[in-house]
């Protein structure tokens, strides 16, 4: 088992959890093979993370830190040339006549500083004069460390003799920790003898290393992500959440009987009764830990161990991080923390062995026992058939490369005898059989004779011998699975979604078909008559309840918008976009508006009203003469997978004026946004998303006459292949025709308006009233009020 640290590399510390800290580590025995796992983080902004560099080498090393070697001597290779013995603790005079008695490398200074050599040279130098230590005679074992270095041309090289490691590696591997399992610990079941029911309970194991987040899969439904700070309460919400596939009345308790686990109780409408295993995924794995395997049972440690009981050194953990490419590799290398340690001797070695233990009341016998092993199992047979006439003996050569075989002799026809075979333990048969070689047989008759058709000798061998080989993978071994099963569980989920709850397969008889109705108000209007009572009548709009000279009829504005940015009410006559917005005055029956920044103000004739432009269409329509009809709000409950909304109404328009003018019917489908950011946010609406296709746009013309118009729309949500699809239709006149604007999802909301007026560009200072009457329909028939259906 691997000893986890944090190895923080921006403050050279090592812990036992992600915060910065200080750790002690375990005392290990001498002989034995020390794990470590080195998890790496990083401080930034008092802020301490884990990290995953790209980790280009790594060395782990055990034993004293700088310390000189107690005797000894060395040589050094100049030149090719090998000096005299230099002995340890020489003075720098001593080393210096040794250096220039080399041939052609004279020039030598040496000075003695805190236990190295320094050597210099400023003539006779070239690059191959450097020093190379031979024959290392230094004990402990130790050796010379040669830094080179220039200064004041000069070049320098410092001999530091040092006590090498007692164990050292630079072998490591990047390994992910093990991911959480579950295991059975209460098997659900229930007695209806005895009414006992004991619930099913399985256990989460999180492994104290694992540092990621996890799912729980039952079949193909999953939790949402939970982290191994995540307690029995999240646990316990995201399984149900995110496992109830069945429906009411499934609840799932998790407690925490001991440290990293939770007992996951099938309760509710599962309980007293087995179910199949939870499983757990890691959908997203980490770079690993940096493990070393450091061997103690080395002959540095056996000898620094031999006169005491135990030992302690620094422990240094040293890596380079490659911050290039593995083309062009930038390798820093740095020393992650270096913590004492102590190693003891080691009292039970290998060679120690106990004496086998015998009962001599029952004393060892001699038994043949033939152990079970894979190789003794086959996949099929080998056959070969001849048939033979005559009076033999006969040779028949199989080819099947063995004697370990079964020989059946018949008679060659229809319901023919088999022959008995002599044998030492059944005496004289019909037959006998001997084999000659490993690819032959000799058969020879006994008594009587051969049939005309012959005799059928069929030769059979077990074989060949199987090869087992183990075929256990996870999930995550298996490319792409995890993702189909993923998929496959998504449109499983889009079945469920069709049927109702707690019914299996498709069952009519579990559906609610009942319709669902909702009621709009029959209602009419007149515009810019709210304090008129009575003006819109059985036969429209009544002129006698109204002034004879009327509100004015507002003209849109075809052209380019005025963007630079005017800030007071304009002159001459077009549509200007306000940066900042701007309050606009009463114009006689209609009433003063207030425009938001950037809106859209036109100027004609002198009337200065506020625009709206029609998506990217250069033309600016009247927002005074725009009505909304009604607004329905639709959820994805209302109208489940199968279900079809149809709403149908009837418009009566009418104008009393002297000129041309159009309205259009428009009805359009909005999904709702939320605020997401910062997480986690409540149930909220940021906007509703009007889709910019419209469900239906119908230009109607106006008159005085009072002409009905009967439209509506018609929305199918079924499933299509694996999708789930929202279709439309429009209703104009009673002929039903695909339409593009569904809405994306199930719950939206659904509105028609009147908009988008406009007069002819001749008409001048027109004036005149118009007026409007909703009602729903029925068998073609316009009355009563407007019905939204979900059925």
């Amino acid at each position: 088992m691997a000893t986890l640290v944090f190895g923080n590399i921006s403050q050279k510390t090592a812990s036992y959890t992600i915060e910065p800290g200080s750790i002690t580590l375990p005392k290990v025995v001498q002989g034995d093979l020390f794990t470590l796992a080195v998890r790496l983080t990083e401080t930034a902004n008092n802020i301490t993370t884990v990290t995953a560099p790209s980790i280009y080498s790594a060395r782990l090393s055990y034993g004293p830190v700088d310390v000189a070697p107690t005797a000894g001597s060395f040589k050094v290779l100049v030149n090719s040339v090998t000096s005299s013995v230099i002995t340890y603790g020489s003075t720098a005079a001593s080393v210096a006549a040794v250096l220039n008695s080399i041939s052609a490398a004279t020039g030598w200074s040496v000075t003695e500083d805190q236990g190295s050599y320094i050597v210099g040279r400023t003539a006779n130098w070239t690059t191959t004069s450097g020093i190379t230590i031979v024959q290392n005679e230094l004990v402990p074992d130790s050796f010379v460390r040669v830094t080179s270095y220039s200064a004041n041309n000069t070049f320098y090289q410092e001999l530091r003799p040092m006590q090498s490691p007692l164990a050292y590696t630079s072998a490591f591997g990047l390994i992910v920790p093990p991911a959480p399992t579950i295991t059975r610990v209460v098997t659900g079941f229930s007695d209806p003898t005895t009414g006992t029911r004991v619930n099913e309970v399985q256990r989460l194991y999180i492994p104290p290393a694992f540092d990621t987040t996890y799912q729980i899969y039952r079949g193909t439904a999953r939790t949402a992500l939970l982290s191994k700070d995540d307690g029995s309460t999240e646990i316990e919400a995201a399984l149900m959440q995110g496992c109830v596939t069945v429906g009411a009345g499934e609840t799932f308790l998790v407690t925490n009987p001991q440290n990293y686990t939770a007992d996951i109780e099938f309760a509710g409408a599962m309980s007293g009764a087995t179910h199949s295993l939870l499983t757990v995924a890691v959908p997203i794995s980490p770079q690993g830990d940096v493990t070393f395997d450091l061997d103690l049972n080395t002959q540095g440690m056996l000898a620094a161990l031999r006169g005491d009981f135990e030992v302690t050194h620094p422990l240094t953990c040293e890596i380079g991080i490659n911050y290039g490419s593995a083309a062009t590799p930038n390798v820093q290398y740095v020393t992650v923390f270096q913590k004492d340690m102590t190693v003891q001797a080691d009292g039970a070695w290998t060679g120690l062995a106990a004496a086998q233990r015998i009962n001599w009341l029952n004393p060892p016998q001699p038994v043949n026992y033939i152990p079970f092993t894979t190789d003794q199992v086959i996949t099929g047979i080998q056959s070969f058939t001849a048939v033979v006439t005559g009076t033999g003996p006969w040779t028949i050569a199989h080819n099947l490369g063995t004697e370990a075989i079964h020989v059946t002799v018949r008679e060659n026809v229809s319901g023919g005898a088999i022959l008995q075979q002599t044998s030492p333990y059944v005496g004289v048969g019909d037959i006998s059989v001997s084999s000659s070689t490993s690819q032959s047989i000799i058969v020879t008759r006994l008594v009587g004779t051969v049939p005309t058709a012959g005799w059928a000798v069929m030769i059979s061998s077990a074989g060949p011998t199987s090869a087992f080989q183990a075929h256990t993978h996870t999930i995550a071994q298996v490319v792409d699975l995890q993702d189909t099963l993923n998929a496959i569980g998504t449109r499983l989920t889009t079945l469920e979604n069709v049927l109702p709850n707690g019914v299996g397969i498709i069952n009519q008889s579990g559906v609610n078909t009942t319709p669902l109705t909702m009621t709009i108000p029959a209602h009419a209007e007149v515009l810019f008559t709210q304090d008129i009572e009575g003006a819109w009548g059985d036969n429209g709009i009544d002129q006698t309840k109204l002034p004879i000279r009327g509100p004015s009829l507002l003209r849109s504005f075809s052209g380019l918008a005025d963007n630079s940015n005017i800030t007071t009410a304009p002159t001459a006559a077009g549509a200007y976009i306000y940066s900042g917005g701007i309050e606009l005055a009463p114009m006689g029956y209609i009433p003063s508006d207030t425009v938001p920044p950037s809106g859209i103000v036109i100027y004609d004739q002198g009337r200065i009203y506020q625009g709206r432009q029609d998506g990217d269409n250069k033309t600016y329509y009247p927002v005074p003469y725009e009505v909304e009809l009604f607004r329905v709000p639709v959820n994805a409950n209302q109208f489940r997978v199968g279900r079809t909304l149809e709403v149908k109404f009837g418009l009566v328009l009418q104008m009393l004026a002297k000129t041309d003018a159009q309205w259009r019917v428009v009805i359009d489908a909005a999904n709702l946004s939320e605020v997401t950011s910062p997480a986690v946010q409540g149930m909220n609406i940021s906007s509703a998303d009007y889709n910019q296709n419209k469900l239906m746009d119908h230009r109607i013309m106006l008159t005085q006459a009072l002409v009905p118009h009967i439209l509506g729309v018609r929305l199918v949500r079924s499933l299509s292949g694996e999708n789930i699809v929202i279709t439309a239709d429009k209703n104009i006149y009673g002929t039903y025709e695909s339409t593009i604007g569904a809405p994306a999802g199930a719950s939206f909301i659904l509105r028609a308006r009147l908009m988008n007026f406009d007069i002819a560009n001749t008409a001048d200072d027109v004036r005149g009233w118009v007026g409007y009457s909703l009602k729903g329909v029925d068998n073609d028939t316009i009355g009563g009020e407007v019905r939204v259906t979900i059925s």
